[in-house]
């Protein structure tokens, strides 16, 4: 089967997006695999190292996306569009948690905040789990290492990317409140 159309579709994409496109590529189930097969040494990688993906040739980020542009191909059409969904979706989230990271002026200040939320707090099982079993969460911004911070907000945004959209923006609009209390005083 010919990947034209899907690989036209990713050309596309690739040409608005430049290598921000491959982030979501890189990390969502769909299209992880196809990636990181084509990165040499990602064994030593601590998530998508942008300054790494940047040393990558374009005919090898091509060929990335010939061969996710066949997968794409041969999903059923409400698979190749939940997929696509799933690539906007990401990006989307991306942002808006950058944003109010930035509101905060911080990270460690957003995650403890992202924490006190119910919907987001199953994302941080993987790292409460690491902790010892008295660990204090008030402060759990705090207490994570650089290369769980990598890993993270990968992990918050797909999270998020499988959370139904409507509790996506109440969770946004929680968000924001708190933190426009915070900027109040």
């Amino acid at each position: 089967m010919t990947a034209h159309p899907q690989y036209d579709h990713l050309k596309e994409a690739y040409k608005a997006q430049g290598d921000d496109l491959f982030i979501p590529l890189y990390w969502l189930p769909e299209t992880s695999r196809v990636v990181r097969k084509h990165i040499p040494d990602h064994q030593n990688w601590v998530g998508f190292e942008s300054g790494l993906w940047k040393k990558i040739d374009e005919a090898k980020k091509d060929e990335i996306l010939k061969e996710i542009g066949v997968l794409l191909e041969e999903m059923e059409g409400s698979k190749l569009n939940e997929t696509w969904i799933r690539m906007r979706d990401w990006r989307s989230i991306q942002i808006q948690l950058s944003l109010m990271s930035g509101y905060l002026d911080g990270t460690e200040a957003f995650l403890d905040l992202a924490y006190k939320d119910q919907l987001l707090r199953p994302a941080f099982k993987w790292i409460i789990d690491k902790r010892p079993a008295n660990f204090d969460t008030k402060h759990v911004g705090s207490t994570f290492a650089s290369g769980e911070l990598a890993t993270f907000y990968p992990f918050l945004i797909q999270h998020l990317v499988d959370t139904p959209k409507q509790q996506r923006l109440e969770c946004y609009a929680r968000l924001l409140a708190e933190i426009a209390k915070t900027k109040k005083k």
